[in-house]
Parts: structure tokens; sequence; C-alpha cells
């Protein structure tokens, strides 16, 4: 019986610890135009950690933030930007290397045929997340997408 209740209240703790991480999620996305710079802010409801741009085209160019341009955190309601001329012209099999929790992204980008303007993040307990939006032509008129990445 005490193995029972043991594993039902172990059940319970699991679910309020992730009760809790998805409370505290960050969510960015972006402000106004998407070229200089990048602005975007943080919606969610906990702070988001080492903010990178991922940008991509049709032509299966990939441009990433410079190391030094990392954004460190950005709060709940904090506005965050990096400049397009901080971003630098990468082989994605080199951004796997650097952001290795994204490779099946990285893959979905390099396949599509638009351009697409990425922010790859943290949350406060290392959960790693993904905010895309895409688009053909200067156009980023398709739907934001927010991912949970490995």
């Amino acid at each position: 019986m005490l193995a029972i209740y043991t594993w039902h209240t172990r059940n319970i703790a699991k679910e309020a610890i992730k009760a809790n991480q998805i409370g505290s999620r960050s969510v960015l996305t972006f402000l106004g135009e998407y070229l200089q710079p990048f602005k975007f802010t943080n919606v969610g409801n906990g702070p988001a950690f080492n903010i990178v741009i991922i940008r991509g085209n049709p032509d299966g160019v990939m441009l990433l933030s410079s190391e030094g341009m990392v954004v460190g955190n950005l709060p709940v309601g904090g506005i965050g930007s990096i400049k397009q001329t901080d971003l630098n012209q990468i082989d994605k099999d080199k951004i796997k290397q650097k952001l290795p929790y994204a490779r099946n992204l990285i893959e979905e980008l390099f396949a599509k045929e638009s351009n697409s303007i990425t922010l790859v993040y943290q949350d406060l307990f290392g959960n790693k997340f993904a905010s895309v939006i895409s688009g053909v032509g200067g156009d980023y008129s398709e739907a934001f997408e927010f991912k949970e990445l490995e």
C-alpha cells in the first residue's frame, strides 16, 4: 500500500513540476518590421536566455547571429534586437554543431522554399524553444510557429 501511495505522490510531483515549467515558459515573438534591426519581445511568463537568430532563404543560404551578438537574457515584456549586420553566413552543419538541440529545426528550415527568421532560446529551466516566421519574398505572412526543441 505504501508503494502505491509513493508512486502516486511521485507522479503528482512530476506533474506539478511540469505545470510550473509550462506556466513559466518564455515565448518570443517579432515586433513590426523584420529587418534592421530584428526586434522581438518576450510575451511569455518567464525570462528567455541565450537568444540567437537564424535567417534562411529559399536558396539554402543561412545566417546566424555572431557569438558576441547573442542576447544573454530577456525578461518578461522585454524588447530585444539584433542587427542584420550582426548575422554571418554559415553552413547548416556548423549551425547544427553550435546548436545541437536544434538539428531537426535546422533541417526543416533548410528544406523550406521560403524565407524564414527564427529565434532560438532557452527558458529558466533549460528547455529550448524556437519562434519561427516565414514567407515568400519580403512578406513574412505565413503563420507564426512556436516549437519546443529536443
